[in-house]
């Protein structure tokens, strides 16, 4: 996966524990809460599996790693609008 995920279930399917994406939000687990996260938690998730709750939880120490761009979490989305820009040039403006 290139470039930053953009939902938790991208984020779980490119660290390979996307069995997991159901309970994520089931309880509503977002980037924002992500970093709030501990083992108890997982376990209260449904991540029985130790191995899977170290991934999730160095995967989720690695989102706020400075330096790699592909592990940042994604900014929150933009509003897209549609504009229009009128450029007029009045005739004889300086002399006025």
């Amino acid at each position: 996966m290139t470039g930053s995920p953009r939902t938790i279930n991208d984020w779980l399917r490119a660290i390979g524990l996307a069995d997991h994406a159901a309970a994520f939000a089931e309880n509503r687990i977002d980037f924002d809460v992500l970093d709030d996260l501990t083992e108890d938690d997982l376990r209260d998730l449904g991540v029985t599996a130790l191995g899977d709750r170290k991934r999730l939880i160095r995967a989720i120490a690695d989102l706020k790693a400075p330096g790699d761009p592909n592990l940042v979490a994604p900014a929150p989305q933009g509003e897209r609008r549609q504009v229009s820009v009128l450029f007029a040039d009045i005739s004889g403006y300086t002399k006025l």
